[in-house]
């Protein structure tokens, strides 16, 4: 006992100690800063919960033996190559809750280069205390590197034994800790329950709360692995859940074919909130939008951050985009916009300013079936970035999105970018003095250069005499990042989280014969493709559709979001006030479980183009 007692008391194991605990605060502090931050976004599991801080000890311990090695500059080297791994992991985290709300996931390792357009204006979420933080565990790494120099670790026979023990104590704590999240009882689909979350993995900040932004991580990897290479689903399961739905689609109503024959125009405007469609701003959207059918109830499918190529996805197919980069980019769409439309005699059409590998874009259009796409950063010599009018002031980019000598019609789809982010320290911005005093005002002189492509489009569109032959849909991406809004900005906007990361955005069909008129129908981005069908006149299969034509009886009002949550027009299935133990939540949250679940597997399965069904 004396020995032991010695042992233990010796500056030796003192040491070791010390060093012990401070590799472990050292990658522990991160995470629950991390934890702290995605908490104040969205308090869901307390940060002093034991689960979540257990899971994170148990993680960091994994690691224990690489910097144990008994060379003590290998030691080193390993320590601060893991410090600058968890570094950089804890600063892309960082901004990622700051900037967009959510963790980083695989997932969001597909579009990296989107996240590098933001990377101006990172450095206003860089505080004085986020500075002091990394100084800090900087201090304590150096003290480390210094401690390890100044003991020997051996490594004797019980050495061996007994960490292989260990490594099985660890396996089995971690899993009794995440059997012991729990879930209520006949409940399955309870908002409140931490196990909801680690089994569906639907909120990416509150499965981060639950067991930490170290396991986080770890089951996001296997669950994306898992959804690109391990999951497989045939046809036949496919078309019995299709069939499941027992919607049978009504043959005509009062809007079918209005448009038919007419050349459709579809324009998706980057970052173009509502808080810029005005007078001032964009007169030529603000009139189209007066003039034309105002859907004031369309949500983008995003909740808590997106990007262009969701909504770019799913307002062409018709699916939501499930992240699934891999298969999205390579299957086939018959189903799309571009591809029904061609069948139906039209020239189909796309055109963006950016290059045609950003998003995979040429090969994904070609998949989609447009007949030609023109990306002009790769087509144009020189080339005008950033200038969206261009599209139509530019003779020879006119001529490829507005076909000329055609005996039938043509169908374009349009990506803006002038609006695009950062708002600050911006070089467009920063050449206009009245641009460059803030965010806002720098967000709208940027809005006002994707208007002077509308207006330079009606301008040439009625010059060519087919204006009144040509119907315009305008539909927003996502919302604007990196400006600060006001409490002015955020009245214009009809949240339904406490965050506003789920907001009304512009959806407009605009043609010279129709009506003015608002529709406060419940607009999901997947119910654009049947919609448009119909108004054009186009048959279409509705079981290949996860969406509802917006006019026909069978549309219901209720939004799905990516991250399988719903919106009805009162409930909003996360919210932690509302009662979700009735049937009706119940029957509707199945309902958007089992629609989410058919839009994964015809999209595993590559279903379109294997079934070839219209």
């Amino acid at each position: 006992m004396k020995k032991i007692r010695d042992k233990i008391f010796s500056k030796d194991f003192f040491m070791k100690t010390i060093y012990i605990l401070g590799l472990m605060f050292l990658f522990y502090i991160f995470e629950i800063y991390l934890r702290y931050i995605a908490i104040t976004i969205d308090p869901f599991y307390p940060g002093k919960g034991l689960i979540p801080n257990f899971l994170t000890i148990v993680f960091i311990c994994y690691f224990f033996p690489l910097f144990f090695i008994k060379t003590k500059k290998i030691s080193r080297i390993t320590l601060s190559l893991f410090y600058v791994i968890d570094l950089i992991y804890f600063i892309v985290n960082y901004m990622m809750l700051k900037i967009k709300s959510i963790p980083l996931d695989f997932y969001n390792l597909n579009n990296v280069s989107e996240g590098l357009t933001y990377i101006n204006a990172i450095y206003e979420h860089i505080n004085i205390i986020f500075v002091i933080f990394i100084m800090i565990t900087l201090i304590i790494l150096i003290f480390l590197i210094w401690l390890r120099g100044r003991f020997e670790f051996k490594y004797t026979k019980k050495f061996y034994l007994l960490y292989p023990i260990a490594y099985v104590l660890l396996i089995v704590g971690n899993v009794i800790a995440i059997n012991s999240l729990y879930l209520e009882e006949d409940d399955w689909q309870n908002i409140t329950s931490p196990r909801y979350y680690y089994d569906n993995f639907v909120n990416s900040k509150r499965s981060a709360e639950t067991i930490g932004f170290y396991h986080y991580s770890v089951r996001d990897a296997y669950l994306y692995l898992k959804e690109n290479y391990m999951t497989n689903y045939t046809i036949e399961e496919v078309e019995e859940l299709m069939n499941s739905f027992e919607i049978e689609e009504e043959d005509s109503n009062k809007y079918t074919g209005i448009f038919e024959g007419k050349n459709l125009i579809m324009i998706m405007l980057e970052s173009i909130d509502n808080v810029v469609v005005d007078k001032n701003t964009m007169p030529t959207l603000y009139k189209m939008r007066k003039d034309g059918w105002d859907f004031t109830n369309r949500y983008s499918a995003l909740s808590a951050g997106g990007s262009t190529i969701a909504t770019e996805f799913t307002s062409m197919t018709g699916l939501m985009y499930n992240n699934a980069y891999y298969r999205i980019n390579n299957n086939i769409y018959t189903q799309s916009i571009p591809s029904i439309f061609a069948k139906n005699g039209y020239t189909t059409i796309s055109a963006h300013e950016n290059n045609g590998v950003y998003y995979n874009r040429r090969e994904l259009h070609r998949n989609m079936g447009f007949n030609n796409s023109y990306f002009l950063y790769d087509d144009l010599n020189p080339y005008e970035y950033y200038v969206d009018a261009q599209m139509a002031t530019n003779d020879q980019v006119y001529d490829w999105i507005v076909p000329k000598n055609l005996d039938n019609p043509f169908m374009t789809f349009i990506i803006t970018i002038a609006a695009h982010g950062p708002y600050t320290d911006n070089d467009i911005c920063n050449e206009n003095e009245a641009a460059k005093k803030s965010g806002i005002s720098c967000f709208r002189y940027l809005a006002k250069r994707t208007d002077d492509l509308l207006a330079a489009l009606l301008k040439r569109l009625e010059e060519d005499k087919i204006l009144d032959d040509t119907v315009i849909v305008m539909y927003t991406d996502h919302q604007a990042y990196l400006y600060d809004y006001t409490d002015s900005d955020l009245k214009k906007f009809n949240k339904i989280d406490e965050n506003y990361n789920i907001k009304q955005l512009p959806f407009v069909i605009y043609s010279t014969d129709i009506k003015s008129k608002k529709i406060d129908t419940l607009v999901n981005d997947v119910d654009m493709v049947p919609t448009i069908f119909n108004l054009f006149g186009i048959s279409y299969n509705s079981k290949n559709y996860v969406g509802t034509d917006l006019f026909s009886s069978n549309h219901e009002d209720l939004i799905m979001f990516y991250d399988g949550s719903w919106y009805d027009g009162n409930i909003y299935s996360l919210d932690k006030n509302i009662d979700n133990k009735t049937d009706y939540f119940k029957v509707t949250s199945q309902k958007v479980s089992d629609k989410m679940l058919l839009n994964d597997m015809i999209i595993n399965t590559n279903y379109y183009a294997k079934n070839n069904s219209e």
